[in-house]
Protein backbone atom coordinates (compact mmCIF):
# COMPACT_ATOMS: atom_id res chain seq x y z
CA UNK A 1 0.00 0.00 0.00
CA UNK A 2 1.47 3.60 -0.96
CA UNK A 3 -0.23 6.58 1.28
CA UNK A 4 1.29 10.03 -0.17
CA UNK A 5 0.49 12.66 2.16
CA UNK A 6 -1.28 15.62 0.42
CA UNK A 7 -2.18 18.53 2.61
CA UNK A 8 -4.78 19.53 -0.18
CA UNK A 9 -6.78 16.53 0.12
CA UNK A 10 -7.84 15.78 3.69
CA UNK A 11 -11.43 14.80 5.00
CA UNK A 12 -13.45 18.16 6.42
CA UNK A 13 -12.60 18.06 10.44
CA UNK A 14 -14.98 18.85 12.84
CA UNK A 15 -13.81 20.07 16.14
CA UNK A 16 -15.44 18.50 19.46
CA UNK A 17 -13.65 19.93 22.03
CA UNK A 18 -13.11 24.00 22.71
CA UNK A 19 -9.21 23.59 22.92
CA UNK A 20 -8.99 22.31 19.74
CA UNK A 21 -7.41 18.62 20.98
CA UNK A 22 -10.05 16.41 19.66
CA UNK A 23 -11.61 16.54 15.95
CA UNK A 24 -13.30 13.62 14.17
CA UNK A 25 -13.70 13.33 10.57
CA UNK A 26 -16.15 10.60 7.92
CA UNK A 27 -13.61 8.04 6.16
CA UNK A 28 -15.05 6.37 3.00
CA UNK A 29 -14.64 2.73 3.68
CA UNK A 30 -14.24 0.17 0.26
CA UNK A 31 -17.48 -1.33 1.26
CA UNK A 32 -19.36 2.53 0.25
CA UNK A 33 -19.99 2.90 3.73
CA UNK A 34 -18.94 6.26 6.14
CA UNK A 35 -16.76 5.58 9.38
CA UNK A 36 -16.27 8.44 11.50
CA UNK A 37 -12.76 8.51 12.64
CA UNK A 38 -11.65 10.26 16.26
CA UNK A 39 -7.98 12.33 16.19
CA UNK A 40 -6.96 13.65 19.23
CA UNK A 41 -3.94 15.06 21.31
CA UNK A 42 -3.69 14.03 24.64
CA UNK A 43 -0.89 14.58 27.25
CA UNK A 44 0.89 10.87 28.10
CA UNK A 45 2.66 9.06 30.73
CA UNK A 46 5.95 7.39 28.77
CA UNK A 47 9.15 6.49 30.96
CA UNK A 48 10.69 6.51 27.68
CA UNK A 49 9.78 9.64 26.22
CA UNK A 50 9.23 13.23 28.35
CA UNK A 51 7.12 16.56 27.01
CA UNK A 52 5.16 15.25 24.67
CA UNK A 53 1.66 15.16 23.22
CA UNK A 54 0.24 11.78 22.02
CA UNK A 55 -1.69 11.87 18.60
CA UNK A 56 -4.22 9.46 18.41
CA UNK A 57 -6.41 8.20 15.78
CA UNK A 58 -8.99 5.43 14.78
CA UNK A 59 -13.11 4.78 15.11
CA UNK A 60 -14.80 4.71 18.40
CA UNK A 61 -14.37 1.23 20.34
CA UNK A 62 -17.38 0.16 22.21
CA UNK A 63 -16.11 1.80 25.41
CA UNK A 64 -16.68 5.27 23.09
CA UNK A 65 -12.64 5.41 23.07
CA UNK A 66 -10.43 5.53 20.38
CA UNK A 67 -9.92 2.00 18.95
CA UNK A 68 -6.31 2.25 17.65
CA UNK A 69 -6.54 -1.31 16.80
CA UNK A 70 -9.07 -1.57 14.38
CA UNK A 71 -8.22 -2.52 11.15
CA UNK A 72 -10.20 0.16 8.56
CA UNK A 73 -10.65 -0.70 4.91
CA UNK A 74 -10.13 3.09 3.69
CA UNK A 75 -11.46 3.45 0.23
CA UNK A 76 -8.70 6.53 0.06
CA UNK A 77 -5.69 5.73 2.78
CA UNK A 78 -4.07 8.94 1.68
CA UNK A 79 -6.35 10.59 2.26
CA UNK A 80 -7.46 9.76 5.73
CA UNK A 81 -3.35 9.61 6.40
CA UNK A 82 -3.49 13.26 5.26
CA UNK A 83 -5.90 14.08 7.16
CA UNK A 84 -4.76 12.98 10.54
CA UNK A 85 -1.13 14.49 9.58
CA UNK A 86 -2.73 17.63 8.55
CA UNK A 87 -4.61 18.27 11.95
CA UNK A 88 -1.58 17.69 13.67
CA UNK A 89 0.38 20.31 12.06
CA UNK A 90 -2.78 22.74 12.07
CA UNK A 91 -2.80 22.22 16.11
CA UNK A 92 0.79 22.42 16.51
CA UNK A 93 0.81 25.98 14.51
CA UNK A 94 -1.85 27.23 17.29
CA UNK A 95 0.30 25.71 19.62
CA UNK A 96 4.25 26.28 19.17
CA UNK A 97 6.90 24.21 20.92
CA UNK A 98 5.34 21.25 21.08
CA UNK A 99 6.19 18.02 20.58
CA UNK A 100 3.46 15.96 18.92
CA UNK A 101 4.26 11.69 19.05
CA UNK A 102 2.67 9.11 17.52
CA UNK A 103 3.13 5.44 19.43
CA UNK A 104 3.08 2.51 17.25
CA UNK A 105 0.59 0.66 18.70
CA UNK A 106 2.24 -3.13 17.48
CA UNK A 107 4.73 -3.67 15.28
CA UNK A 108 2.83 -3.49 12.54
CA UNK A 109 1.42 0.31 13.04
CA UNK A 110 4.87 1.31 13.61
CA UNK A 111 6.38 -0.39 10.38
CA UNK A 112 3.75 1.39 8.36
CA UNK A 113 4.27 4.81 9.74
CA UNK A 114 7.74 4.19 9.52
CA UNK A 115 6.84 3.76 5.47
CA UNK A 116 4.48 6.03 5.43
CA UNK A 117 7.75 9.00 6.99
CA UNK A 118 9.49 7.18 4.81
CA UNK A 119 7.58 7.78 1.73
CA UNK A 120 6.91 11.08 1.92
CA UNK A 121 10.30 12.52 3.61
CA UNK A 122 10.37 14.92 1.53
CA UNK A 123 7.19 16.73 1.72
CA UNK A 124 7.02 16.22 5.41
CA UNK A 125 10.69 17.56 6.23
CA UNK A 126 9.11 21.30 4.92
CA UNK A 127 6.89 20.99 7.54
CA UNK A 128 8.05 18.75 10.44
CA UNK A 129 11.59 17.87 12.08
CA UNK A 130 11.03 14.44 12.42
CA UNK A 131 12.67 12.14 15.15
CA UNK A 132 12.12 8.15 15.69
CA UNK A 133 12.58 6.39 19.02
CA UNK A 134 13.28 2.88 20.32
CA UNK A 135 12.33 2.02 23.61
CA UNK A 136 11.52 -1.69 24.00
CA UNK A 137 13.78 -3.75 25.22
CA UNK A 138 14.70 -6.79 22.89
CA UNK A 139 16.78 -9.59 23.97
CA UNK A 140 18.65 -11.43 21.18
CA UNK A 141 18.83 -15.04 21.13
CA UNK A 142 22.03 -16.63 19.89
CA UNK A 143 22.47 -19.64 17.44
CA UNK A 144 21.11 -22.13 19.70
CA UNK A 145 19.19 -22.35 22.33
CA UNK A 146 22.28 -23.15 24.73
CA UNK A 147 23.88 -19.30 23.93
CA UNK A 148 23.18 -16.78 26.46
CA UNK A 149 20.98 -13.99 26.25
CA UNK A 150 22.24 -10.89 25.03
CA UNK A 151 20.72 -7.25 25.43
CA UNK A 152 21.18 -4.96 22.92
CA UNK A 153 22.50 -1.71 24.53
CA UNK A 154 20.89 0.41 21.69
CA UNK A 155 17.48 -0.83 22.83
CA UNK A 156 17.96 0.28 26.38
CA UNK A 157 18.23 4.20 24.99
CA UNK A 158 15.43 6.04 24.09
CA UNK A 159 17.19 8.77 22.27
CA UNK A 160 15.61 11.20 19.53
CA UNK A 161 17.26 10.11 16.56
CA UNK A 162 15.95 12.18 13.53
CA UNK A 163 14.28 10.49 10.56
CA UNK A 164 16.33 10.82 7.35
CA UNK A 165 15.48 9.25 4.16
CA UNK A 166 17.28 6.19 4.70
CA UNK A 167 15.01 3.00 4.09
CA UNK A 168 14.74 0.55 6.57
CA UNK A 169 16.98 -2.37 5.91
CA UNK A 170 16.58 -4.43 9.80
CA UNK A 171 13.40 -5.23 11.84
CA UNK A 172 15.19 -4.65 15.27
CA UNK A 173 16.26 -1.20 13.41
CA UNK A 174 12.47 -0.17 13.70
CA UNK A 175 11.27 3.17 15.73
CA UNK A 176 8.41 2.62 18.45
CA UNK A 177 7.16 6.20 18.32
CA UNK A 178 7.50 9.64 16.09
CA UNK A 179 8.13 12.61 17.24
CA UNK A 180 7.37 15.32 15.45
CA UNK A 181 8.45 19.01 16.12
CA UNK A 182 7.75 22.30 13.21
CA UNK A 183 10.68 23.20 10.98
CA UNK A 184 11.26 26.64 11.23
Amino acid sequence: MNIDINFENVYPLNAVSTDSNKSYFFTELVNGERLKIIVEIEQVKNPFVNDFLSLAFGPAGTDGEINDFAAVKHLDYSKAFSTVIFYALTFMKNNPGIYLGIDGSDFRRAYLYYRILQRNYDYLNDYFRIYGIKYYVRLLRGKDKNDSLNIDEQEVKSIPTSITKTPLTKHKSLFNCFLFSLSL
